[in-house]
């Protein structure tokens, strides 16, 4: 099917060895390579012909991982993205998943007529979207999730590290801002327009 190689992102150990036979079902003969983090994307940029990513993670961190590779791989000659997961995705993970043009979205690993479908597609170099995907996409969100989209974009990096953990020097480094004052100023004010007072608040938010 030509794919030489597949990095994996957002799988644990057990759920990568578990996905492995899905993947290769679908793509045919494969390397793969496990990447750990999203740092590794962003400082090494893996050479590769499909990026396949766990759909099921938490929104905020799926928001994070299309950053970083649109950010390191670019729109041209960019690796295909192959969004997987075992049983159903959130509508927030969906809408995610459009905006940002993944070409195979599959969640339903359960169904053998999936599989046959996303491999047919692939064979034919065209698109795949699992059953359902557009069923709900005038769903209102929750009020957390829509006042992220209206973040602006350094905001929305701001939360995205907020919530991986990161801190406003690195959010400074990552981006290129003057100043240590310039990402404070971001980063606080995604807390005010989530209207808390600390990062633990607002992750206490989404958990």
């Amino acid at each position: 099917m030509g794919f030489k190689k597949v990095c994996v992102y957002g799988f644990g150990m057990n759920e990568y060895f578990f996905m492995l036979p899905a993947i290769r079902y679908v793509l045919g003969n494969i390397k793969h390579e496990m990447i750990p983090s999203l740092d590794e994307i962003r400082d090494r940029k893996p050479e590769c012909d499909v990026f396949c990513v766990n759909c099921a993670m938490s929104f905020y961190d799926l928001e994070l991982f299309f950053n970083f590779f649109e950010e390191s791989y670019g729109a041209e000659k960019r690796p295909l993205v192959f969004c997987l997961a075992w049983e159903g995705v959130s509508h927030e993970n969906l809408e995610i998943m459009l905006n940002h043009k993944a070409e195979i979205i599959m969640f339903d690993l359960r169904s053998e007529e999936e599989f046959s479908f996303c491999r047919n597609a692939v064979l034919e170099g065209k698109p795949f979207r699992s059953q359902g995907t557009f069923s709900n996409s005038d769903e209102f969100y929750c009020d957390r999730v829509d006042t992220y989209y209206k973040l602006s974009k350094n905001q929305k990096y701001a939360f995205l590290y907020m919530m991986a953990g990161k801190t406003q020097k690195e959010l400074q480094i990552d981006f290129g801002f003057n100043s240590l004052n310039t990402a404070a100023s971001h980063w606080h004010g995604v807390l005010t327009k989530f209207n808390v007072r600390s990062v633990f608040e607002l992750r206490s938010k989404f958990r």
